[in-house]
């Protein structure tokens, strides 16, 4: 999997939780932009974390989210119902996908 920051960003990278929110995803350079009419598979995944906050290896199941292109980049909207971080996997059809990190905070650490 490709994991570099350089290649792409999330905003917002912070959401609250509960909360519907926009995410966009944005190429750092113009020859990663998203194209009009080509399929990607896009999904959020949670860690699991215990009430200590350690990472356990496991992965909730993904939650699929239906998706937009528009000026080269990929728009979605999601809820996300716990505070933790999560993994926004995106890829092209038939190629390797690219994980960023999301994080879903409570709304007292939010405002």
């Amino acid at each position: 999997m490709i994991t570099l920051r350089e290649k792409y960003r999330c905003y917002p990278s912070v959401v609250c939780v509960g909360k519907e929110t926009e995410i966009t995803i944005f190429p750092c350079d113009i020859s990663r932009r998203f194209r009009d009419g080509k399929e990607y598979d896009v999904d959020v995944v949670g860690l699991d974390i215990d009430e200590d906050y350690r990472k356990h290896s496991q992965y909730l199941p993904p939650y699929i989210v239906d998706y937009t292109v528009q000026d080269g980049c990929l728009h979605f909207t999601c809820t996300l119902e716990k505070e933790q971080e999560y993994r926004v996997r995106f890829r092209e059809k038939g190629e390797k996908s690219t994980v960023i990190s999301l994080y879903a905070v409570e709304k007292d650490l939010f405002e």
